[in-house]
């Protein structure tokens, strides 16, 4: 069974629902269900560039930037030969593969030949260490009693010490046969150069945030409508 060396653990230090993840050190082999995309392994399918596909129930780790899937020994397995995929559907929703930042996006939006796509993931922040009245202070990590190992680093952490691991949530567009390109105001403009105007008095008009992911649905569905 894929193991991680993690034992979660939450507590009212940090309660933000969940933006923000510790994890401390220790023996036990158990990962949190808010690691994971979905509540629970959902049934899905790799398609790959050949034409061949192959199903399983498969959820996407937030943490390790995996997708896992189980195989029919039901072990929990992270899927690997990502360059010969095409796309993954689990259920409704559609993963592609970013080659080029090693990571995986899903798929939020399309609109005709404009797609919105989406990077959630926990990004470590900093280590922490029990201080006086069972409080946490920030410090380095002193004596390496254990490891953790997400995120593309290793963490080391003594019993004591846990890590700090925040969501990173990043967007990106692909319209009009171009790349793949992170989601800006000044990329829309790029993107769509014919319609500087339009697109401008819209984002004015509406107030986007392009931290919300509602308002990027409503600016490139108008955008691509153009």
């Amino acid at each position: 069974m894929l193991c991680c060396v993690l034992s979660l653990f939450c507590s009212n230090l940090f309660a933000q629902g969940d933006d923000r993840l510790k994890i401390k050190s220790g023996g036990e082999e158990e990962v949190a269900a808010r690691v994971y995309r979905y509540p629970d392994f959902k049934e899905g399918k790799v398609h790959f560039r050949n034409g061949a596909f192959g199903s399983s129930r498969m959820n996407f780790n937030l943490l390790l930037g995996e997708m896992h899937f189980i195989d029919r020994r039901r072990d929990t397995l992270a899927l690997t030969g990502l360059d010969k995929v095409n796309f993954i559907a689990i259920e409704a929703d559609t993963f592609y593969y970013d080659a080029l930042n090693d990571e995986f996006l899903e798929q939020v939006a399309s609109y005709g030949n404009a797609v919105l796509m989406v990077s959630k993931k926990y990004k470590y922040s900093s280590t922490h260490k029990s201080a006086a009245y069972g409080q946490y202070s920030a410090t380095q990590a002193s004596t390496s009693l254990n490891n953790i190992q997400a995120d593309g680093r290793t963490v080391d952490l003594s019993p004591d010490q846990y890590a700090l691991y925040v969501k990173s949530v990043k967007y990106f567009m692909k319209a009009n046969g171009g790349d793949l390109i992170p989601v800006t105001k000044g990329n829309f403009l790029k993107v769509f150069p014919n319609h500087k105007n339009a697109i401008q008095n819209f984002i004015k008009t509406h107030k986007t945030d392009f931290d919300k992911e509602e308002d990027l649905k409503q600016l490139l569905s108008f955008s691509s409508g153009l």
